[in-house]
């Protein structure tokens, strides 16, 4: 399993964590705790060697700063934004002001190394992200799978029931 199966792994199991809970049966959740607990430990660890440099976080506060000033703003004054399909908070204001365009430029530049060496670090992180994870979760007999799971909870908790 590669690393960012893991946290992908993590996800799920957290996002499903309202509907595994009522599950009944003291192996299965036995189980399913035990291996909640491997993916946290080896997510945690992974996600402590994705590391921002300060001059990248104030390279982007400043970049958030810019982005507000030119950015459309609400009736009442606030920033409009947006959030993106991964998380991101988008600002709502026009790419093509030569204004804007020369104070990122000029932010950019100033910047040049911090985004050179976040960049380094990103790509190392992303590797990270690759490389394989050995990992062995605690299994549970399939007839110690509650009768009422649902085909989709089945499916989040499958890596770990054997046959």
């Amino acid at each position: 399993m590669k690393n960012i199966e893991l946290l992908q792994l993590q996800e799920v199991l957290g996002y499903y964590r309202e509907q595994l809970n009522p599950l009944k049966g003291v192996k299965f959740a036995f189980t399913l705790s035990k291996n909640i607990d491997i993916i946290n430990d080896e997510a945690k660890f992974i996600l402590e060697k994705r590391e921002l440099t300060k001059e990248y976080q104030e390279f982007e506060k400043t970049r958030i700063s810019i982005c507000e000033v030119f950015a459309d703003k609400n009736e009442d004054g606030t920033v409009k934004t947006t959030v993106n399909a991964v998380g991101a908070t988008e600002y709502a204001l026009d790419q093509t002001n030569p204004i804007f365009i020369e104070r990122i430029k000029e932010l950019k530049t100033k910047f040049e190394s911090a985004i050179d060496t976040q960049q380094k670090l990103n790509d190392e992180f992303n590797a990270l992200l690759q490389e394989e994870y050995e990992v062995e979760f605690a299994k549970v007999n399939i007839a110690d799978v509650p009768a009422e799971i649902s085909v989709e909870l089945f499916n989040v908790v499958k890596f770990m029931i054997e046959n």
